[in-house]
């Protein structure tokens, strides 16, 4: 439990935030400031103003579509309601007569429909 108030890891965290301010202060500087200014600097061998935009975009891009196919996919591996893995699995305990010392038993869904619906 000690490990959890370690008062390094306020400093680090606020060094973290420091660091990463610092380096969205010069990215932004370096997509907002001319060409001219960044060249009278002595700063000539930067990327294209292009990747300021374009790797953001990228960025947001790639995230909803991963979002988007992380659904799709659980989607995909969900089995249909009709399906019997919805009711049951490999580890259910059925109601067999035998004498048992486990109570709580799982009901296959045919028994139950016979008792709902009176089949």
């Amino acid at each position: 439990m000690a490990g959890l108030i370690d008062p390094s890891r306020g400093i680090y965290g606020f060094v973290f935030y420091l660091v990463t301010l610092a380096l969205f202060g010069i990215y932004l500087l370096w997509a907002i400031l001319p060409d001219e200014w960044l060249q009278y600097i002595g700063l000539s061998y930067l990327p294209q103003k292009y990747w300021a935009i374009v790797v953001p975009l990228y960025i947001g891009v790639s995230s909803i579509l991963l979002l988007l196919l992380y659904v799709c996919y659980s989607m995909w591996l969900t089995p249909p309601f009709d399906d019997l893995q919805t009711i049951t699995d490999n580890y259910a305990l059925y109601k067999n007569g035998e004498t048992s010392s486990q109570i709580i038993k799982d009901i296959p869904i045919t028994m139950v429909n016979r008792q709902t619906y009176k089949i």
